[in-house]
């Protein structure tokens, strides 16, 4: 979810991921300065970048051949199960 911020008296409108402005603690009304809005563009810029980054490894295809419990666990040889 996208959060539109407005600052008074400015024409450039900053949006910004809800969970970045969350974090902050920003609230409706409050006032933001210049240093703060330098921060929130910053903290979105490393959530959109992490949120690419997850979204990547999400959709990364899947080796069948490594990775499994069942690869690497030791396996029995026919002549020592036949002689059980």
């Amino acid at each position: 979810m996208r959060v539109l911020l407005d600052a008074r008296g400015e024409n450039d409108v900053l949006e910004l991921a809800l969970e970045v402005v969350e974090r902050v603690g920003l609230g409706a009304g409050d006032p933001v300065d210049e240093a703060l809005r330098a921060r929130l563009a910053d903290a979105d810029l490393r959530w959109h970048a992490s949120d690419a980054a997850l979204a990547y490894l999400a959709h990364r295809p899947r080796s069948r051949a490594g990775g499994c419990a069942r690869d690497r666990s030791p396996r029995r040889s026919s002549k020592a199960a036949s002689t059980s």
